[in-house]
């Protein structure tokens, strides 16, 4: 049962793919869904945005959903945030029993919380009532814990108490199998050397790799072309391809620098 946020059902196990940056993440995340609140309590997952932390999160969600009867509380901390917020007088017993009333707690990007003590302070009081009743709480993160700004020592403490794990960018071989893969659920069939292409330019998420491959379905589907070229590929993907170009260039400034000063030469 799930009482919480919907979980995407295409965010399984089966549709996770496996690399060298990610394989002890989803084997980890494999036994804490066939033993919750026994494995790893509680499980912290963190990676760069879109890398496959909410991906892992739900997948677990749902193994749990389908073995079992458990009570699945699934959100983002922006929508804990705002349900803390808006709480009238006298209703924080009742926020508090909805939580802890959970076998398995799944709280997507934590690191939102960190501008709200009070809420952090209440957070403190559930994962401490979960965790003594063995309950399984899982937290995903863009940061790992000791750069997450505005977490009290407390709070860092309590997210540090079971198994942090870290999932690396995927390699090219990874990246290659994630679009081929995807492509299968867009139903569309595109050349070798567009996916290589693509696997090549767009290495900073698989989120962003993601979007890429629909887009381009987007566009065949729009402009009735069944079958398409890489240099129409360019020309579609022109924009997320400046933004993965920015992205690394944020991530390394002396690299950056090269590549603007390449581009002017």
């Amino acid at each position: 049962m799930n009482t919480g946020e919907t979980l995407n059902p295409k965010l399984v196990f089966d549709t996770f793919v496996v690399g060298p940056g990610n394989a002890f993440a989803r084997a980890s995340c494999m036994s804490v869904a066939k033993a919750p609140g026994k494995a790893y309590n509680p499980l912290f997952i963190y990676n760069d945005v879109g890398m496959g932390a909410t991906h892992l999160a739900q997948a677990i969600g749902h193994y749990v959903m389908a073995h079992s009867k458990a009570k699945i509380l699934y959100l983002s901390c922006e929508s804990m945030v705002n349900e803390f917020d808006g709480l009238k007088s006298g209703k924080l017993p009742q926020f508090r029993k909805k939580y802890c009333s959970a076998d398995l707690l799944i709280v997507d990007s934590i690191t939102f919380m960190g501008r709200f003590p009070n809420l952090q302070k209440e957070f403190i009081h559930i994962i401490n009532e979960l965790y003594r009743k063995h309950k399984q709480i899982i937290m995903t993160s863009s940061e790992p814990i000791g750069k997450i700004t505005g977490i009290s020592k407390r709070l860092k403490e309590r997210f540090a108490w079971g198994l942090v794990i870290k999932i690396s960018p995927p390699d090219y071989e990874i990246r290659l199998a994630i679009l081929r893969l995807k492509q299968k659920s867009l139903n569309i069939k595109l050349d070798e050397e567009i996916l290589a292409y693509m696997a090549s330019h767009i290495s900073r998420s698989v989120r962003l790799l993601e979007g890429a491959l629909c887009r381009v379905a987007a566009c065949m589907s729009i402009y009735h072309k069944p079958k398409i070229t890489l240099k129409l590929v360019k020309t579609y993907l022109k924009g997320l391809l400046s933004e993965e170009q920015r992205r690394a260039d944020a991530s390394n400034p002396t690299q950056g620098l090269k590549s603007r000063r390449k581009k002017q030469n």
